[in-house]
């Protein structure tokens, strides 16, 4: 057999089992594909592109194309290093004790699409309006006459009117699906870098396939999307508001978006960092970090000076109540015996009684104020102390784990 001779493959499927038709077209048995023979690779491939736009684009991808990481992954693993390090949650010791993973990639398939809608609705608008009228009161007399009074009232009524019609017009959505729900903010601060993109190739793009459910669900999305944005609203109130319709999807396509995960492990605890790496890094984490080494003596620490601050302040409070509760009683006493006596005199001894004990009152409250902020000072001063010190110890850290790094 000449070394020129190539055996006819289906460019849809690849199979062998095809023949000629007339006009050199060929016809595989395996898919019922049709194609020209005697034509050069890029020919075929410009004949597929073209079947692909003939297509209904609800069953096969037009275009597509991936975003490509502008920033690599190790400088991601460092945004994150930085970020646990000027985290005033992470641990002093995380340095010490984490175990780093390996950052994965997750190329998260966003469905595209834009469409045309045409909708039907229906619903009831209400229109306000003040209603007058006027009520008449008749007073009789002994004497047998009498005298009427307009009295006039209003309140405002609202008018039911139904109302229907129909909408049209184009939107488009994304679809992409629940399991990758919680890197939305990586997602949605995606697709903005267009000049970091690639078109992806046909194999790629049938590697996908479009499930009838997220077709459907975007759908959907485009006849919400063209009612809200066209539908207005007359009158004053609405109800039972139905609407409906069928959209149809021109232009179907398929992006392919890549985001950064990182899992480390301090101890028995997960934290999970995530973060779009095209363009800005912003890094999102998920999961706790352990306590401190010192907890508990913080925590001693904190019930020792609740307990100087009751100590401090028990006698003052005492005394302050008691004097309060005393001149409140000497004047409520004066009140209700001044209907007896001579009201002003009683009065006066009352109110005189009354701010000679709010005097001593005021000034007892104004020292508990003043124990009160010795021990908020001593509390302030602590955690000032402890912060800069787990702050200087996590810094060491990190310096550590750099110079191990490398």
């Amino acid at each position: 057999m000449s070394e020129n001779v190539k055996s006819i493959t289906c460019p849809n499927c690849g199979s062998v089992d095809v023949s000629i038709e007339k006009n050199d077209v060929a016809k595989c048995h395996s898919c019922g594909g049709q194609f020209i023979i005697n034509v050069d690779d890029n020919m075929l491939k410009l004949m597929k592109q073209v079947r692909k736009f003939n297509t209904d684009p609800e069953k096969i991808f037009i275009d597509g194309y991936k975003y490509d990481p502008s920033i690599t992954k190790e400088e991601f693993v460092n945004q994150v290093l930085l970020m646990i390090k000027d985290n005033c949650l992470a641990p002093s010791y995380v340095f010490d004790e984490m175990k780093l993973g390996d950052v994965e990639v997750i190329n998260v398939p966003i469905y595209s699409a834009e469409g045309h809608a045409d909708i039907n609705y229906s619903r009831t608008i209400g229109y306000d309006r003040l209603e007058q009228w006027t009520e008449y009161k008749i007073t009789k007399y002994s004497d047998g006459t009498s005298k009427t009074e307009p009295k006039y009232k209003s309140r405002t009524v609202t008018d039911w009117h139904p109302d229907s019609g129909m909408l049209c017009g184009d939107s488009q959505t994304t679809y992409y699906e629940d399991k990758y729900t919680p890197l939305n903010p990586a997602i949605k601060r995606s697709l903005r870098d267009e000049n970091n993109i690639s078109p992806l190739t046909d194999d790629e793009l049938d590697s996908y396939e479009v499930n009838p459910d997220i077709v459907n669900s975007m759908k959907n999305d485009i006849i919400n999307d063209v009612f809200r944005n066209n539908i207005s609203y007359p009158g004053n109130h609405v109800k039972d508001e139905y609407y409906s319709g069928n959209a149809k999807i021109t232009k179907l396509s398929l992006i392919l978006y890549p985001v950064y995960t990182l899992e480390i492990t301090v101890r028995d605890k997960t934290i999970y960092y995530y973060a779009s790496p095209n363009g800005e890094i912003d890094i999102q984490m998920t999961g706790d970090y352990p306590s401190e080494n010192d907890v508990e003596e913080y925590f001693a620490k904190c019930r020792e000076y609740g307990d100087e601050r009751r100590a401090l302040t028990k006698k003052p409070k005492l005394i302050r109540n008691l004097i309060f509760l005393a001149t409140l009683a000497a004047f409520i006493i004066c009140l209700v015996f001044g209907s007896k006596y001579d009201l002003l005199f009683l009065t006066i001894i009352g109110i005189v009684l009354f701010v000679g004990g709010l005097i001593p009152t005021i000034m007892f409250h104004s020292k508990i104020k003043k124990l009160n902020k010795i021990v908020s000072d001593k509390v302030i001063q602590f955690n000032k102390e402890r912060n800069a010190r787990l702050e200087n110890e996590k810094n060491e850290g990190y310096n550590r784990f750099i110079n191990r790094e490398k």
